[in-house]
């Protein structure tokens, strides 16, 4: 059976089969105790976090929401190359 393309709000999910106790602690265990956080907010997904981890366990991360960071990146972006690696 294919996937449904079809989006569906968080809200419905949760709202529908109430009255089943076990699909009811199924649902909390998968989507957790949570609503819309910002149900006013047209996003779909808020990064409230981002890092980097190197091979070696060091990481760097970044605040995506932080005004400064974010002028900074714009004049100064962060490249990324897949498969480079510095010998150190």
């Amino acid at each position: 059976m294919a996937a449904s393309k079809e989006k569906t709000h968080l809200e419905d999910i949760q709202s529908k089969d109430t009255e089943d106790k076990s699909l009811n602690n199924y649902k909390e265990k998968l989507l957790g105790k949570v609503g819309t956080p910002f149900p006013e907010d047209p996003r779909k997904v808020i990064v409230k976090e981002f890092y980097i981890q190197f091979e070696d366990g060091t990481k760097i991360t970044m605040d995506p929401t932080d005004k400064k960071l974010i002028d900074k990146l714009k004049k100064e972006p962060i490249e990324i190359k897949v498969g480079f690696e510095i010998n150190r």
